[in-house]
C-alpha cells in the first residue's frame, strides 16, 4: 500500500530465506493517524507456507479469552531476540483466578545438535514461581546450516517437531506444567524421544514416535492444591498420508496411543481416521471418518479422559469468507454414545491490517479472542 494503515521501523532486519523468515529487531509500529509508536523488540515476517509455525512473535497484540481453570484472562508477550541462537518471549497478562503474572521463554541453541529451554512464571496471587527447565538433543544431524537451526528453535520454541526430515530428539524436563484439556497438569521429570521418519517420500508417508516417561501431577482444584499423581509411561505411533486426488485431499491416519501408569494400570488406544477436504470450494469443508481398533483399559487422570476421542466419530466442517467476515465451525459427533465430543465456532472480521476472530469452545465452555496484524 503507498499510505499503509501502520508499518514497523526497525533498526536491524536479517533475511533467511531458506526457511521463509525476516526478522526485524529494534523495531517501532507506526500506526495511521497516531503521533505516538509502539515499541516491537521483535517482529517476524513468514512466508506463506510456514504461517503453521507462527508463535507469539507474530503477533504484538493481546489475546482474551476464558477456560475453567484461570477464568477470564488477557495475556500478551513480546519477543527478543539476542542472535540467532538465543531468542524467547517476555510474557505478561492477567487471570481472573490466579490474578497477575509475569513470565519469560529462552531458547538457548548450545551448539548445533543442542538446545536448552527456560521458562519460568511468577504469580503474584499465590507469590509462587513455576517452571521449565528442558534439554534437547537432535540425534540425527539437522540437514541445515547451525544458524538456520538456530532461527528454527527459536520460532517453533519448546517443541520437538523440526522441518528437516528424518528426525531424532531426545529431550530431558526438568519441570514442567501447563493446561491440557481445562485442567493444570505438571510433570516432573519428563524425559522423551522423539522420532519422525519418512516411510516413503514417493507416497508422502510420514512415521512420528513418542517414547516418554515422567512422575505427573494433575490439580483437581488449583486454589486448594489437591491433586492426582502417578508415574506414566508413554509410547505413541502415528502413520498418516496426505495426497490430492483431481479436486479433492484426502488425509489418512493410523494412530496407536500406550499409556502405563503406577499401580498396574494401563490405558491403551488405536484409531484409523481419513480425512476429506474438497478443493477450491469457497468455503472450505472437510468430513472425516475415525474407527476404533482397540480399547483397553482407562486413564487415571481426567485431562487424557475427558473431551478425548474414546469411539468411532464423525467429523464435519467448514470454514467460509464472505467479503470482510470469515465463520466456520467444526464438530466431532460420537458414534457410539450420540452425543457430542466437541463443537467449535469461529467468527472473525477481516480489516484492511488486522485480522479479528473469537472462538468458542462449546463443551469446554471457554472462549478465545485475538486481534492479530495482517503480514
Amino acid at each position: 500500500q503507498q499510505d499503509p494503515h501502520y508499518y514497523i521501523q526497525a533498526k536491524k532486519v536479517v533475511l533467511y530465506p531458506e526457511n521463509g523468515y525476516v526478522v526485524a529487531t529494534n523495531g517501532k509500529l507506526h500506526i495511521k493517524g497516531s503521533p505516538f509508536f509502539v515499541p516491537v523488540p521483535v517482529y517476524i515476517l513468514s512466508s506463506q507456507h510456514q504461517k503453521n509455525l507462527e508463535p507469539s512473535y507474530f503477533n504484538i497484540l493481546p489475546s482474551i479469552g476464558r477456560n475453567r481453570v484461570e477464568g477470564t484472562y488477557i495475556k500478551s508477550s513480546f519477543g527478543y531476540f539476542i542472535n540467532p541462537s538465543s531468542s524467547g518471549l517476555i510474557h505478561f497478562g492477567h487471570t481472573e483466578k490466579l490474578g497477575l503474572f509475569l513470565g519469560m521463554s529462552h531458547n538457548q541453541t548450545l551448539s548445533y545438535r543442542q538446545c536448552l529451554f527456560l521458562r519460568s512464571r511468577y504469580s503474584v496471587f499465590s507469590n509462587s514461581i513455576e517452571g521449565k527447565l528442558a534439554y534437547t538433543l537432535d540425534l540425527i544431524s539437522a540437514q541445515h546450516s547451525p544458524n538456520q537451526r538456530g532461527v528454527l528453535s527459536f520460532l517453533d520454541i519448546g517443541s520437538a517437531r523440526s522441518t528437516a526430515l528424518p528426525l531424532a530428539r531426545l529431550s530431558f524436563a526438568v519441570q514442567h506444567r501447563e493446561i491440557l484439556n481445562n485442567t493444570r497438569v505438571s510433570f516432573k521429570p519428563l524425559l522423551g524421544i522423539d522420532l519422525s521418519y519418512p516411510l516413503s517420500t514417493s507416497h508422502n508417508i510420514i512415521l512420528d514416535m513418542q517414547i516418554n516417561a515422567g512422575d505427573i501431577f494433575e490439580e483437581h482444584d488449583i486454589l486448594n492444591q489437591t491433586q492426582y499423581r502417578s508415574w506414566r509411561y508413554r509410547y505413541y505411533a502415528h502413520i498418516h498420508q496426505e495426497r490430492d486426488i483431481k479436486s479433492a485431499r484426502i488425509k489418512s491416519s493410523l494412530r496407536y496411543d500406550g499409556h502405563w501408569y503406577t499401580l498396574a494400570q494401563t490405558w491403551q488406544r488405536l484409531f484409523a481416521k481419513v480425512r476429506f477436504e474438497p478443493i477450491r470450494l469457497p468455503f472450505a469443508p472437510f468430513i472425516s471418518y475415525t474407527k476404533r481398533l482397540l480399547a483397553i483399559g482407562a486413564s487415571p487422570f481426567r485431562f487424557e479422559d475427558q473431551f478425548s476421542i474414546q469411539s468411532d466419530e464423525l467429523g464435519v466442517g467448514f470454514l467460509m469468507n464472505k467479503g470482510i467476515f470469515q465463520f466456520g465451525s467444526e464438530l466431532h459427533y460420537n458414534l457410539e454414545h450420540h452425543n457430542l465430543r466437541c463443537w467449535d465456532i469461529t467468527l472473525g472480521f477481516n480489516g484492511d491490517c488486522f485480522n479479528t476472530a473469537i472462538t468458542w469452545q462449546t463443551q469446554k465452555k471457554s472462549f478465545i479472542f485475538q486481534v492479530k496484524l495482517m503480514q
